[in-house]
């Protein structure tokens, strides 16, 4: 889905702003002796990444979601629209569940259907960022007010149909 106006070395600048810090970090880490570099590295990943993932589109654009995201926030970072209409998801190539945490590194594209019937008030449970569980109750606030909209028609029109019969008024001479 495009938004228009995709700029990537504006885009790489900003991840570069993002993790010049990172960058720093390796540069002290490979001066000092440290006996056990993996164990250094696994620890910096969590220290550094704990509260964020940083996700690829398919076209290689890096994405950053809250830690805990899963396909369904992806979708809504991309466009709302996505979101709303997001069926499936692939991860790494792979088809997952809508509710499968990401990790950073993964590679995810969403599948979209325009006969969906929208997002499902239980993605609530399992989204982490307040982008996309706004977009969710708006969604299904609307959908609800549009239900009790045909609701109350439909009450409306017995109402008066109740009224007439008891007045002795059949419905074809209502109508």
């Amino acid at each position: 889905y495009k938004e228009g106006g995709y700029n990537s070395q504006a885009e790489q600048k900003e991840i570069e702003n993002k993790l010049h810090w990172f960058r720093d970090f390796v540069a002290l880490s490979s001066e000092s002796e440290n006996d056990n570099a993996s164990a250094y590295m696994d620890s910096l990943n969590h220290d550094i990444f704990e509260s964020h993932i940083y996700v690829f589109t398919p076209k290689g654009k890096v994405i950053e979601l809250p830690s805990g995201s899963t396909p369904v926030d992806f979708a809504y970072r991309i466009h709302t629209k996505v979101g709303d209409q997001c069926v499936g998801a692939l991860v790494n190539g792979m088809m997952v569940p809508l509710n499968t945490i990401l990790k950073t590194g993964d590679m995810i594209e969403i599948k979209t259907s325009r006969t969906s019937q929208g997002p499902s008030e239980g993605w609530l449970d399992f989204v982490a960022s307040a982008s996309a569980k706004s977009a969710i109750k708006k969604y299904v606030a609307k959908k609800n007010a549009e239900l009790l909209r045909e609701e109350r028609i439909a009450k409306g029109k017995q109402s008066c149909i109740d009224a007439f019969h008891e007045r002795g008024i059949e419905e074809d001479e209502m109508m």
